[in-house]
């Protein structure tokens, strides 16, 4: 599954360092859900299957939650901001849309608790958690990473391009219009409608 993941991020994003950083931070939360999951499951009598579904939320609400910010990013640096200011951007921006989804999906699962049943309720209390602690990783640990990747986040003919580009332009070149992957998959999806 990850594998999967992960090629595909690759190809839609067109940056390495970019679907690593999903991927990434996609693994920490996990890797902090799954502990806590762990540490609880005595005291709580969480199951395996608790920690499975917490384990296998988290890591998909972690890459979309990171993949929405860092797009965002990305977006905001094809229209020249500079990196920090592209950064907060997304984080205030995109970081709402994750903050609203996570809360969705947050809710839904502690919904489970309203059927009465002990194991469903467990497990939606374990997803519930993986979920709150992929949007608190996506929120901080994301944009944080930006400044660690740099321009290794943007696609590949954008950084080419910027390579020719001399050192006292910040502005991103017209090549970072160009639709990717992912725009030209939407538009062949969406051409019959």
């Amino acid at each position: 599954m990850v594998v999967v993941a992960a090629v595909v991020l690759v190809l839609t994003l067109g940056s390495l360092a970019a679907a690593g950083l999903s991927l990434l931070t996609a693994f920490w939360g996990v890797a902090i859900a799954f502990g806590l999951v762990s540490a609880l499951a005595v005291p709580l009598g969480l199951t395996s299957t608790v920690a499975i579904l917490a384990l296998m939320l988290g890591l998909a609400v972690g890459i979309d939650y990171a993949l929405f910010i860092t797009s965002r990013f990305r977006d905001e640096r094809a229209k020249g901001s500079e990196p920090e200011e592209a950064a907060g951007r997304a984080a205030g921006t995109a970081g709402s849309a994750v903050v609203f989804a996570g809360a969705t999906v947050f809710i839904a699962l502690v919904g489970l608790g309203g059927v009465g049943i002990p194991e469903p309720t467990k497990m939606g209390m374990g997803g519930a958690g993986a979920v709150a602690l992929a949007v608190l990783v996506a929120l901080t640990l994301v944009p944080a990473l930006f400044g660690f990747f740099g321009r290794r986040v943007l696609p590949r003919a954008v950084r080419k391009a910027t390579r020719s580009e001399s050192e006292h332009s910040h502005r991103m070149p017209a090549a970072a219009g160009r639709p990717g992957l992912g725009t030209h998959w939407a538009r062949l999806c969406c051409a019959g409608r």
